[in-house]
């Protein structure tokens, strides 16, 4: 009876009725081995079944006992499984391990082959050629058989696919949305004082130091028609420090006024802005602001001409429109009255300019409208313009308005061209009514911006929701502090004992408790107690209300909003990711569990990725954020952040021609704009030059020029030979130099990561700065104990076999040792 029963266990198989073994991309050491176990057990039992029913004729209780333990023996392997077998495959033989993880993770296809060499031979094969089939699938991007298999690839993460594939298939039909206008252009060309005029608000006077520094995103109708026509602005900054704000801000947007003014022409960040739009695929209505800067309309009509021509030269084919009729006294292209548009106080040659523009083409004989307002790839599918390979000689055609922001000249007409650009290519949406609690994902919203604190320089003292919220989480704060300073002696030393060691555990190491999202909707309706993961967050919307703290009930697609958790355990999502609603708690910690790991995974193991999926499927995870495992040097962010990629190894060949990089190309430009700013002058005759800074602002110079030129140089001396272009070199620069930790306090995502990046460059040779701790919100003593306690405990063993150390007098010793030790070892570095 044994010799049947083995002989029937190794030649026939039964195929399972439902997929044992669902692996996801990675999972954590003990999770797989109790799923193992579980499964083996399972396993165990089909296996008895197929025994038994293949030695019916030998039915007995002695037969089904021996069916059982030949089938125990089988899967033993499965199921005495221990973590340490675990620990030692993934470590030893895959070689995945590192200090920075306490825990073990096992990726796909590690988890795979441990599987693989622990089941039975029938169903090991088995499973060999269903995974085969599964992968050639994936490779032929094939969809996959619905037959069970005894292992499977499971998707475990959630995506903006997740939700459109269920709004595609209950309402097909789209409808049109809220568009988004990205209001960018050149530091001071008037981009915020052109939203004023637009929204008649102030916003600019509550700017710090006079100068925009963040995005802003306003959701407001046009004041100059009877029904009520939404539109959403983001505001952007125009230094050249703040290129990844702009370079997000044209993502999220879907469609770009460019800002330039004519009294200063074409800068560099014109070129950048002109140059992103162009490869990422955005319509552009370019502005041509300050004419109310002019004495006469013939020296602006060449300050016109010049700027359309510099234009040109970047790649904008640009169309000057204007209204149908050009009015005296403020009557509007658009019908009734214009408030904003009335020319009482300008000069006659100023209102001369107003009415040259009857020289220019009307908005509404403008044919074809599609090709100066909808996306180059909808007219021409062969359009080169990418995002991963940046082309640097595009062009495309869009319209033009003079006006004036400061003077309030032509914005009527302008609100018209909005709207024309509106009606002409609207911006479409599957779901503009269902909520968060039908489906996963069906609700959507990008991130422009995000932070761990409810305080910001610029917003928070006008404010009043926001200083409600605050005021009520410092309540719960003291109430919660108060009943603790109400307990006795001893449970007060265990409870600070507790919460020392649930800090040290805590994963929300960034300030407050309170997680503020800026997002334009995209999908679906947000409302107060959603649910949401957004890139490695989780939360729930306790708070919903626009930019001005104006409580919302809803937002619907295309609203910019703000969102706040005021119980968030969570960091910052990264911008640009996507706020995805979830039907309940449980699934949104599923999620955000998986995401974490994935995400530890990613940055322990960035050229192990293949591990993580089968064979044939996309590992690039571009969808959670950039991780460091992205090495494409030649994308449009890169070249943004980072400057012209490194050379190829081949090098150039032989007789071709060199073809400029995007990122060279702003280089260029950025360099020729300091040269430009240090000798930009003003023309003695009382008129605008084309180089004159004439403008509400002013730079505060720390040191004289002098001093500030000298240090300059002497710092440009220091810096390192040769550029740092992989993660060794990196390495062993940093084990040359001498390392200065800086702690960060920001107020939102952009600032921690313009910071980061900024303080690389603000290292020598010898001296290299690295983050050591980013935290949200005003300084206050406590960011001072949260970065002073762990060094305080490292100097004190760094130092303890060498320095006579007191229990009273530890911290000024300790500290005095290790300042003379760190002069004399810059001292012998010199």
């Amino acid at each position: 009876m044994l010799r049947t029963l083995a002989s029937l266990a190794n030649s026939k198989w039964i195929p399972p009725t439902a997929t044992l073994f669902s692996i996801p991309s990675v999972m954590d050491g003990r999770s797989f081995v109790r799923l193992v176990n579980e499964r083996g057990q399972l396993l165990a039992q089909q296996i008895k079944k197929s025994l038994m029913d293949e030695s019916s004729h030998l039915r007995s209780q002695a037969s089904d006992q021996l069916c059982e333990e030949k089938a125990l023996e089988m899967c033993a392997p499965l199921t005495n499984l221990r973590l340490r077998d675990v620990e030692n495959a993934v470590m030893e033989k895959y070689g995945l391990k590192t200090d920075r993880l306490a825990t073990c993770l096992v990726p796909y296809r590690v988890a795979v082959n441990t599987i693989l060499e622990r089941m039975p031979p029938a169903a090991r094969q088995e499973s060999i050629e269903g995974l085969r089939q599964a992968e050639e699938q994936h490779h032929n991007a094939e969809k996959t058989s619905s037959r069970p298999e005894l292992i499977a690839w499971k998707e475990e993460d959630v995506y903006v696919s997740t939700g459109l594939s269920y709004l595609k298939r209950i309402n097909p039909h789209q409808k049109e949305s809220i568009p988004v206008f990205c209001v960018m252009g050149h530091v001071n060309h008037g981009k915020t004082t052109l939203l004023d005029a637009l929204q008649q608000t102030q916003v600019s006077d509550m700017e710090p130091h006079g100068i925009t520094q963040m995005l802003r995103c306003f959701t407001t109708h046009n004041p100059y028609v009877s029904h009520n026509e939404l539109c959403t602005f983001v505001d952007t900054p125009g230094h050249q420090v703040f290129v990844e704000s702009r370079y997000h801000a044209q993502l999220i947007a879907d469609f770009v006024i460019l800002v330039v003014s004519v009294a200063e022409g074409v800068h560099s960040q014109v070129h950048e802005v002109v140059k992103t739009a162009l490869n990422i695929d955005r319509p552009i209505i370019v502005v041509l602001n300050k004419l109310d800067l002019f004495t006469d309309a013939r020296s602006a009509e060449r300050a016109v001409r010049r700027t359309l021509h510099d234009l040109k030269e970047i790649g904008l084919d640009v169309t000057l429109v204007r209204g149908e009729t050009t009015t005296h006294r403020g009557e509007s292209s658009l019908g009734g009255k214009d408030t904003s548009d009335r020319e009482d106080h300008l000069t006659p040659a100023q209102r001369q300019l107003v009415l040259s523009v009857s020289k220019m083409q009307s908005l509404a004989s403008l044919k074809q409208k599609e090709l100066f307002f909808a996306r180059a790839k909808t007219l021409d599918p062969t359009y080169r313009g990418s995002r991963s390979a940046p082309v640097l000689n595009l062009r495309r055609k869009c319209v033009g308005v003079c006006i004036s922001a400061t003077k309030r000249i032509n914005i009527a007409f302008l609100w018209e061209v909005l709207q024309t650009c509106r009606r002409t290519c609207p911006p479409m949406r599957y779901n503009n009514t269902i909520g968060p609690k039908a489906h996963n994902c069906v609700v959507q919203a990008v991130v422009v911006e995000s932070s761990k604190h409810l305080f910001d320089e610029e917003g928070f003292r006008q404010n009043t929701s926001r200083q409600r919220i605050q005021k009520k989480v410092d309540h719960m704060q003291q109430k919660k502090k108060d009943r603790f300073e109400k307990k006795s002696v001893r449970s007060r030393i265990h409870a600070s004992l507790y919460s020392v060691q649930r800090a040290a555990r805590a994963h929300n190491r960034t300030s407050t408790t309170c997680l503020v999202l800026t997002a334009i909707v995209r999908e679906g309706v947000i409302r107060r107690g959603m649910h949401f993961v957004a890139d490695q967050s989780e939360g729930q919307v306790d708070y919903l209300m626009d930019y001005w703290g104006n409580v919302l009930d809803y937002a619907t697609p295309g609203m910019a909003v703000t969102l706040i958790d005021a119980r968030s355990t969570s960091g910052c999502p990264g911008v640009g990711t996507h706020v995805l609603s979830m039907v309940s708690e449980s699934e949104r910690m599923r999620v955000y569990n998986y995401r974490r790991m994935l995400q530890w995974y990613l940055e322990c193991f960035p050229k192990r990725l293949e591990l993580l999926r089968p064979r044939g499927m996309d590992v690039t995870f571009a969808h959670l954020g950039d991780y460091g495992q992205l090495q494409r040097t030649t994308s449009l962010e890169s070249q943004l952040l980072y400057g012209p990629p490194p050379p190829s190894p081949g090098g150039q060949l032989a007789g071709s021609a060199v073809v400029k990089s995007l990122g060279a190309y702003l280089q260029e430009k950025n360099e020729q704009e300091a040269d430009h700013r240090s000798n930009a002058l003003m023309t003695r005759d009382g008129t605008v030059g084309r180089h004159a800074l004439a403008t509400k602002r002013v730079e505060q110079a720390v040191l004289p020029k002098a001093d500030a030129g000298t240090i300059e140089r002497l710092w440009s001396s220091l810096q390192p030979h040769e550029r740092i272009e992989s993660q060794e070199a990196y390495d062993r620069f940093m084990a040359d130099c001498i390392k200065v930790g800086v702690l960060l306090k920001v107020d939102s995502w952009h600032s921690a990561r313009m910071l980061q990046r900024e303080m690389l460059r603000l290292g020598t040779r010898r001296v290299a700065f690295q983050t050591m701790g980013v935290r949200f919100g005003g300084l206050q003593v406590e960011d001072i104990t949260f970065l002073v306690r762990p060094l305080k405990l490292f100097f004190a063993i760094a130092f303890l076999r060498t320095i006579p150390l007191r229990l009273t007098d530890t911290w000024r010793r300790v500290t005095f040792g290790f300042s003379t030790r760190i002069i004399s070892l810059m001292s012998s570095r010199s």
